[in-house]
């Protein structure tokens, strides 16, 4: 028995470092590329941004963030509806990534979550008011698994009941109350959602429709925001609240996207929204959720050279940096961090694991964790402090 354990073993770390393009060709295909639908307000001069002087590119149309931009968080809202913008601040060499890579961290201290799992997508991981880390995959069945983890121990896996099934990853927030909403792509394409509060409630279906993992934030005011990737490829928005319920769809302009997006909150209340674009590039809009009826500004691209081959992962730390997690092209985890409204550059995060889907990143206490699928469809995690 325990040399066939350590056979098994043995295999999963060979398979962890085979090529991803070789054990994925098969099994999935990229979206071609197309252009990518942005604003085209014209934007003639500065006089819009009095606080800042702001260079224009040759078109008059595209507004170029310099090395230090300001915060996007300061900047009039209601003037950026219609102005495109690219974040260009100190990005990796074009031609020499590998200069801007830290050193090889060896093992890489990745960790298999316990109980011999399997996914078929990037994890998605909660913690909830008890400090307890909820951690959700979907299964080889397409039916989603949860792992409780307090403290260091883990509960092992279990099936939630009555699941529809799920085409895609699942999403979950904790609302005010403490409650978890799990948020689910039914087999029918539909949305689905169960509640946790003391134990798992039915599954309620939504109106609408997705063709990929959602995302959700709690707001300013504590409105629940849901995001979805629609049919279309557009990006549309459902807000709930505590006395009217679901207000409908609305769908975000020029928000084309190749994968399901990502959103998250800073301490002043401003929501980012994150997508893919059809190349394959990084972009975000935000909006100040403390303001009344606020207005999504225009996309802002994060300049550089890391293509994201899903969506991206994104928290706030501790000191209110927003670190966004990608898979790249190579199939290595990487990161960006924006510190005092500078976008730090792409750094790989491992070169120790490659991973077949997106990574799953969230704030554990004082670190952050990065759970993803390994090339054995196991699941993994990294302590990035």
């Amino acid at each position: 028995m325990a040399q066939a354990q350590f056979i098994i073993r043995a295999l999963k770390i060979i398979l962890a470092f085979i090529p991803m393009g070789i054990l994925a060709c098969a099994a999935g295909q990229r979206s071609g590329d197309a252009g990518i639908v942005i604003d085209s307000g014209e934007v003639t001069d500065t006089s819009i941004f009095p606080e800042f002087d702001i260079p224009l590119s040759s078109d008059g149309k595209t507004i170029v963030d310099g090395n230090k931009p300001p915060d996007d968080s300061l900047l009039p809202q209601d003037k950026l509806a219609n102005v495109d913008i690219v974040d260009q601040s100190i990005q990796p060499n074009d031609t020499a990534l590998d200069s801007v890579l830290p050193p090889d961290s060896g093992s890489g201290g990745w960790i298999e979550v316990p109980g011999a799992e399997t996914t078929q997508s990037e994890p998605l991981a909660i913690i909830d008011g008890h400090g307890k880390l909820h951690l959700f995959i979907r299964g080889s069945t397409n039916a989603i698994h949860e792992n409780i983890r307090t403290g260091s121990v883990w509960s092992g896996w279990t099936m939630l009941p009555g699941i529809p099934g799920s085409l895609s990853p699942p999403h979950a927030i904790l609302d005010t109350g403490g409650k978890i909403h799990l948020f689910i792509r039914g087999m029918d394409d539909g949305i689905y959602e169960a509640i946790n509060q003391n134990g798992w409630g039915t599954w309620t279906k939504l109106d609408g429709v997705m063709v990929d993992s959602p995302a959700a934030i709690l707001d300013k005011k504590g409105l629940l925001r849901l995001f979805v990737r629609g049919k279309d490829n557009l990006l549309y928005e459902n807000i709930f609240t505590t006395l009217g319920g679901w207000q409908g769809w609305s769908f975000l302009k020029n928000s084309t996207t190749l994968s399901g997006p990502s959103a998250s909150i800073d301490n002043i209340g401003y929501v980012r929204l994150f997508r893919r674009t059809t190349l394959d590039g990084l972009e975000y809009s935000f909006i100040n959720s403390d303001q009344t009826s606020p207005t999504w500004s225009s996309w802002i691209t994060i300049a550089g050279s890391v293509k994201i081959m899903q969506r991206p992962s994104v928290l706030m730390d501790a000191k209110n940096n927003l670190t966004v997690f990608i898979r790249g092209e190579d199939d290595y985890i990487w990161k960006n961090v924006r510190q005092s409204s500078v976008w730090q550059g792409w750094q790989r995060v491992s070169n120790a694991l490659k991973t077949m889907s997106g990574p799953m990143a969230i704030l554990d206490g004082a670190v952050i964790r990065i759970f993803v699928r390994g090339a054995d469809d196991g699941i993994y995690y990294l302590t990035d402090l």
